[in-house]
């Protein structure tokens, strides 16, 4: 029985420390005195950068982590897909769909790493005939593997919440995901964790 729970106990250990390495966590948050039109009920997401198609895939990922039944979140692309945005532009899409908060998210800092693991030899094996199985009756032949290169992405993102009523910019997060293996990896991980930091702060229902 001690056998037993002493192995159940470094299983255990071993899960925790598996999950330890990587993924996002929210580095800092600042607050405006007072958010009187908070919670928002619609929200208009934004996204700053270099790649379109990332920012695109952003915004729908963050506009469907922070909708729910109580708030209502549109991805700006879907009203004006530009490469240019302008001010004017945004004010015009937050009064066609009435937003009381605009959401913007950029990139504060990315680095995009490798890590090579080394070829190998594996051994391949093959029957000679199908008799007994034994290990003189196989062929074995030397099979080198090449070099497998994975990226890694270390990203600090910041996301501001701007009240659309005041103009004011009333909310500010900074996350950070560590050791990712694909840009949406990045993307899924930022928004889960940037919809739960608005919910925690109570700027979404």
């Amino acid at each position: 029985m001690l056998r037993t729970a002493t192995l159940l106990t470094a299983f255990c250990a071993l899960i925790v420390a598996g999950c330890t390495g990587g993924g996002t966590t929210i580095t800092s948050v600042s607050r405006a005195d007072a958010i009187p039109n908070a919670p928002y009920g619609n929200v208009l997401v934004l996204t700053v950068a270099k790649s379109r198609s990332n920012a695109r895939q952003f915004q729908n990922e963050l506009s469907a982590a922070i909708a729910t039944a109580a708030t209502n979140a549109t991805p700006i692309h879907v009203e004006n897909d530009s490469a240019d945005l302008s001010e004017a532009d945004v004010r015009a899409i937050v009064q066609k769909l009435g937003a009381d908060a605009v959401v913007v998210t950029s990139v504060k800092q990315a680095d995009i790493g490798t890590a090579v693991e080394e070829s190998r030899v594996e051994v391949k094996q093959s029957r000679k005939s199908d008799t007994l199985v034994d290990f003189f009756r196989y062929d074995y032949k030397d099979v080198e593997t090449q070099a497998i290169v994975r990226l890694n992405y270390n990203v600090t993102l910041t996301t501001d919440v701007y009240d659309t009523a005041t103009g004011d910019k009333v909310y500010t997060i900074e996350s950070t995901t560590v050791d990712a293996e694909t840009s949406f990896d990045v993307i899924l991980q930022e928004s889960a964790a940037i919809a739960k930091q608005l919910r925690k702060g109570r700027l979404i229902g």
